[in-house]
């Protein structure tokens, strides 16, 4: 058994040097804890094909056939077992394919553009009009003017009243944009919902299935070796799920400290300026004619303070406790500490009542 466990030593004492020399990875005493556990599981695991190994060398005499035999017990439990038993599962939990999933959450997006769409249709973009309203009333060079003043002073998306940041524009610009945000976040975010539900019902019935895979790989060791180490390690399915789930409420946290800043539902979504303080197109050329465009770009290029996110809420997911992941484990651990106990009671019993002559 020595000569198993010490390469085993050798290559868990390589890959911590590994990992020690990146500056990005940082391990706690927790951390080295699971790694410990994980350790020993190994060993727990190797010892139980060692014992095997015993019973079968104490019930048989050549050797070539002890080792053909156990390769064969191993190549069943390991690969054979698992995957018949994952094979069984899928037909008797149903779990769409990924990729159904996702053209699911496509066919949502697209819905979303076209809703989009559709409301652009109703609410065209202003500045055509503008333009025109300007040219009656004032000369190109006033048009060419107001032109200036909208360009490099915005983060606009295209035909959709979708801004991201407007530093200034004309104020029949600021209306349309402002609306336009509410509607089209508003319906982004509902369509997100969705979307996150779809995946997360993807998840839940992957997770059942995967569940019952294991349920009917109970004589594998592999499997209790490899549930049990993820389950300590913390990255099972249901870690990973408890991850989105945490995931959708700091989502839905953020939404509502950006409701409760105004980010969502006033004109703070895409500017910091009061709105009474923009100026329609008209009033802008007829300040630019009587005071100047100095006064107007006094007026455009306005001082933006950095933000305060002092009080943002950060994400903090935590990895399960040791002592849970431990308990969670105990069903997988007891299943290698039976085997090792009955093969080694076994092979015990056969070395007794053995014939040595």
């Amino acid at each position: 058994m020595t000569s198993v466990v010490f390469p085993l030593i050798i290559g868990l004492l390589l890959s911590l040097l590994i990992i020690h020399t990146d500056s990005m990875i940082v391990l706690n005493s927790n951390d080295y804890l699971r790694i410990i556990i994980i350790f020993f599981l190994a060993i727990l695991y190797l010892a139980a094909f060692y014992s095997l190994g015993m019973l079968l060398s104490s019930r048989i005499r050549h050797s070539a056939t002890v080792l053909i035999l156990l390769l064969f017990i191993w190549v069943v439990t390991v690969i054979i077992l698992p995957h018949t038993a994952v094979y069984a599962a899928r037909q008797l939990v149903t779990v769409p394919d990924r990729a159904v999933i996702d053209s699911q959450a496509q066919v949502l997006i697209d819905e979303w553009v076209e809703r989009m769409d559709e409301y652009t249709i109703k609410n065209p973009l202003p500045a055509i009009e503008i333009m025109k309203s300007i040219a009656r009333e004032f000369s190109e060079q006033d048009a060419q003017f107001l032109r200036t003043v909208q360009r490099g002073r915005r983060v606009y998306t295209g035909i959709w009243p979708f801004a991201y940041r407007f530093f200034y524009t004309v104020k029949e610009m600021m209306e349309w944009v402002y609306h336009g945000s509410i509607f089209g976040h508003n319906l982004r975010m509902e369509y997100e919902d969705r979307i996150w539900q779809l995946y997360r019902d993807y998840q839940l019935k992957l997770n059942k299935q995967v569940g019952l895979a294991r349920a009917l790989s109970l004589c594998s060791p592999s499997w209790a070796f490899s549930h049990g180490s993820s389950l300590i390690a913390g990255t099972s399915e249901n870690n990973y799920l408890r991850f989105l789930e945490e995931s959708a409420d700091y989502r839905r946290e953020l939404i509502s400290y950006m409701k409760s800043k105004g980010g969502l539902d006033t004109y703070l979504l895409f500017t910091r300026k009061p709105i009474e303080s923009f100026l329609s197109s008209r009033e802008l050329i007829i300040l630019k004619n009587s005071q100047g465009e100095e006064e107007v770009k006094n007026i455009i290029n306005y001082r933006i303070d950095p933000l305060d996110l002092s009080d943002l809420p950060r994400f903090n997911y935590s990895i399960t406790d040791l002592r849970i992941s431990t308990a969670n484990a105990i069903f997988e651990i007891s299943i290698l500490i039976f085997l090792n106990i009955f093969f080694f009671s076994l092979a015990w019993v056969s070395f007794l009542r053995a014939d040595v002559r």
